[in-house]
């Protein structure tokens, strides 16, 4: 998830150092997914110790090694399952996991659905215009709020982006409210539902398609931002705002893993999920 990295002292080379190793770590994970990538192994590999370079990585990343690895393999088993017919088994192998168990406890974990469920249902949906995903923001209650400005995206073509709110910074479950509104667009979010929330807004463009938009193409132009709702107390009926500017993911963003598009049809009336059943 996108995420506002803790600064320090260290010196820019050095800093340009960490970001070349923790860069060469990253892409041996997505190149070699089956292999076990033990801490101490890639640490040595980049001249750190474990410690230190499990510190760098998280800063650099707003994750563990772990989670990183975790998100970079079920991101590619995402894209096996709906682009491919071998068996969710040996895609679970291919990915890594000795233990499909394991592998579908995780994936409906931080996909929001199970393996089957996001093959059927993703295949099912693969061909829906995404802009078919836009809802009504919910009318601001008799209750402080905050005024989510989810700016523009960074290529100028429009938008629909899915504004979802987290009570921690990595979104790893299903979020506790979420919304898909036109980007640049406005969203207001009732403070008593969200305190102490993180919000990811991940935007694509309203011309492609969900399957596009569920395997990450680069034709649906995915865009992200993330804000912290503030939890300072305020004043009955106040509004707080607060600004999420658009971005292209970087290399060291961890893969987006929630299957939005399909939580978004899951939240809608019953003729759809009847159709897709």
């Amino acid at each position: 998830m996108p995420a506002v990295h803790e600064t320090g002292t260290t010196t820019a080379p050095a800093a340009s150092v960490h970001i070349g190793a923790i860069t060469q770590a990253v892409t041996s994970m997505r190149r070699h997914l089956d292999e076990p990538h033990r801490l101490h192994d890639i640490a040595r590999a980049s001249l750190m110790s474990p410690f230190h370079f499990h510190r760098v990585f998280r800063m650099l990343t707003a994750v563990t090694p772990g989670r990183f690895l975790t998100a970079v393999r079920m991101a590619e088993a995402k894209r096996r399952l709906l682009g491919s017919d071998a068996s969710a088994t040996d895609i679970s192998m291919a990915v890594g996991y000795s233990s499909f168990g394991t592998f579908t406890t995780q994936f409906t974990r931080l996909v929001g659905v199970s393996p089957g469920r996001f093959r059927t249902y993703g295949r099912a949906v693969a061909d829906v215009p995404l802009r078919e995903l836009v809802s009504t923001p919910p009318a601001p209650a008799r209750q402080p709020f905050a005024l989510l400005h989810v700016g523009a995206r960074p290529d100028g073509h429009p938008g629909l982006t899915v504004v979802a709110t987290f009570r921690s910074g990595i979104p790893q479950q299903r979020p506790s409210s979420c919304a898909a509104i036109l980007s640049p667009g406005v969203f207001p979010l009732p403070l008593a539902t969200a305190g102490r929330a993180s919000v990811l807004a991940v935007s694509a463009r309203t011309d492609v398609t969900i399957g596009e938009v569920l395997t990450e193409e680069p034709s649906a132009g995915i865009s992200v931002g993330s804000a912290e709702i503030p939890d300072e107390p305020v004043a009955a009926q106040a509004t707080v705002a607060v600004g999420i500017p658009l971005r292209r993911p970087a290399l060291l963003d961890p893969p987006l893993l929630l299957a939005f598009p399909l939580l978004m049809l899951e939240s809608q009336a019953g003729p759809r999920r009847a159709q897709v059943r």
